[in-house]
């Protein structure tokens, strides 16, 4: 087994051929402390590089690490990305790949990917781009709680406002004269929520003009809700809804 012998070089980029050796007697190691990497010479008289500090890490074939994988810059793997501990991304990670990570998957920019499959955490603080399957085998959340669950936003016993933190959930009305009123400039075409009037009859009150109960031919400015009734509000636009379920 060869000697190995280290010269430091301060300044950045890759060192000349003339500056190493690589015989019988010792391979020598350049340590680059302007870039933190590492370069030695192979039997072909070729620098090569044995250890990298990118700021971009492009790998074409597959990614395995049995522990934890710590990414300061972006990371591209055009292969298979395995990872059996915990991934650390501070930036991009892109595979074009699969994605498999058993443990937790922490992404503080961005993550795109072709398929993903996550027994762990799936742990993305930015944007999260699928191009194909997302599987998940255990529960998908968002900050409203399970995404296979319509959650409850409120309960209700006066009047009150309509508002975009009842987006996606339901609002439980439970006292009699209960009416949710639809501010204008509030919601925009694709909101959905619900109503339940739980108990007692509730309304909904349209400011914004252009509210339809499904079925009918014009806009109504109030619709009721039947006792213990459910009305869903579908926004077509920031001044139009329909209005399905137990309403007239």
């Amino acid at each position: 087994m060869a000697t190995i012998l280290t010269k430091k070089k301060d300044s950045s980029g890759i060192p000349a051929t003339a500056d190493l050796t690589n015989s019988t007697g010792g391979a020598e190691l350049a340590i680059n402390t302007a870039d933190k990497r590492l370069y030695t010479k192979n039997s072909s008289n070729v620098i090569v590089e044995v250890g990298v500090n990118p700021a971009t890490l492009d790998i074409s074939g597959a990614v395995s690490a049995g522990s934890t994988f710590g990414i300061t810059g972006n990371t591209s793997a055009k292969g298979t990305f395995s990872v059996i501990g915990a991934v650390s991304a501070g930036s991009t990670l892109g595979v074009t790949g699969n994605a498999s990570v058993t443990g937790t998957l922490l992404v503080t920019d961005e993550f795109t990917f072709a398929t993903a499959s996550t027994t762990g955490t799936l742990d993305v603080l930015s944007n999260a781009s699928v191009g194909g399957t997302l599987l998940v085998t255990g529960g998908a959340s968002d900050s409203d709680g399970s995404l296979r669950d319509v959650p409850q936003s409120r309960t209700v016993n006066n009047s009150a406002n309509l508002a975009t933190t009842d987006l996606g959930n339901f609002v439980l009305a439970i006292s009699a004269g209960v009416t949710m009123t639809i501010p204008t400039s509030t919601f925009d075409s694709g909101d959905i929520l619900s109503i339940i009037a739980r108990g007692a009859s509730a309304q909904i009150s349209a400011a914004i003009g252009g509210m339809i109960v499904a079925g009918n031919a014009s806009p109504t400015a109030v619709a009721t809700i039947a006792d213990n009734g459910v009305a869903s509000l579908i926004f077509t636009s920031a001044a139009g809804c329909f209005v399905t379920g137990n309403v007239s």
